[in-house]
């Protein structure tokens, strides 16, 4: 073993540090392509931190992935859009086998204190999944709703999809902020960020509802 392994193995003892150290390798095969995104060219899994800081949870940012909200959109955004997507789904996939690898190394984990962070960590895995598994369906209800608006059919449709996401995206707040321990810091931003999510998507939701309704671009 190289670094990795040692730094799981000082931290984690004989037993957990071989399920830490998978965790940690975890990476997917879908490839995004964005200039923006050449450090992180291949999907991996959502670490707490990253999942604040991860560069397409803010609405500003999705259009480094191709999500641009714009009458004139161009075919290169199309396709990061079409990945954009397949990225958001793979990621589900490996946050949720990395949070069952951070339990399991948990209970194996003789330091009761390193135990409880890997539980902690297997927690936020599963909050950065759960945002995920909303950003892939957002993405893809965004091209098919991009598609109506230029082409001009089936908008009734769509504006009702996108009014049927804009309630889940809310209700995915609500339920992440039920989930949230008493007395959140404002500097504890792991925890902060997993009720806004829904707030940013609706940023976008909203230029695309008045599009699909008056045929207005912004």
């Amino acid at each position: 073993g190289g670094f990795l392994d040692d730094a799981c193995h000082r931290l984690y003892g004989p037993k957990a540090s071989p399920l830490v150290a998978r965790l940690y390798r975890l990476t997917g095969k879908t490839r995004l392509g964005s200039p923006s995104f050449a450090r992180c060219e291949r999907t991996f899994i959502w670490l707490p931190a990253y999942h604040y800081h991860h560069p397409t949870i803010y609405s500003r940012s999705l259009g480094h992935g191709g999500v641009v909200w714009r009458k004139d959109r161009d075919r290169q955004q199309e396709e990061l859009s079409r990945r954009l997507a397949a990225v958001y789904r793979e990621t589900a996939r490996l946050n949720r086998k990395a949070a069952g690898l951070a339990r399991r190394a948990a209970r194996l984990c003789a330091d009761p204190h390193a135990a409880a962070d890997l539980v902690w960590m297997a927690g936020c895995l599963d909050a950065a999944r759960r945002c995920a598994n909303l950003l892939a369906p957002f993405v893809e209800l965004f091209r098919k709703a991009h598609r109506a608006a230029t082409s001009g059919r089936n908008q009734p449709r769509l504006l009702a999809a996108v009014a049927a996401f804009s309630r889940r995206a809310a209700a995915f707040d609500r339920a992440e902020k039920r989930r949230l321990p008493r007395g959140v810091l404002p500097d504890e931003i792991e925890l902060v960020a997993r009720p806004k999510t829904g707030a940013r998507l609706e940023r976008i939701l909203v230029p695309m509802r008045q599009t699909l309704s008056t045929g207005q671009w912004p």
